[in-house]
């Protein structure tokens, strides 16, 4: 059984759902015991920036304070939940972030020291 949402954009779109994707839905369907809300509040992640010898020189000569790093915050306090059986889009420009809350959310970043 194909869920209703790929049912509709199946017959309403002028792209039909190859026949892989069918598949995949009916499988996840019939194999799928309790559906998962992903819910995420105030997400926030940074890294810590060290730089190079010739990045310290050229800071300094730009009248920059001379420090060995600087944390960069990546991820500002995002929040959003993800319902099961719905699309979830996520977008953005050009280095907005999108790849890396995705990793958040999925436990796909380590964490180090600092």
């Amino acid at each position: 059984m194909i869920s209703q949402t790929s049912q509709n954009f199946d017959e309403g779109s002028s792209r039909a759902l190859s026949n892989a994707t069918k598949n995949a839905i009916a499988y996840c369907e019939k194999n799928a015991k309790v559906p998962v809300k992903v819910t995420f509040r105030k997400l926030m992640f940074e890294v810590e920036h060290k730089f190079s010898e010739e990045e310290r020189v050229y800071r300094k000569d730009a009248g920059f304070p001379d420090v060995p790093s600087v944390r960069k915050q990546l991820l500002k306090e995002c929040s959003g939940y993800a319902m099961p059986g719905q699309t979830l889009y996520i977008m953005g420009a050009s280095g907005a972030g999108k790849t890396t809350l995705l990793n958040a959310i999925s436990d796909r970043i380590g964490v180090g020291k600092g």
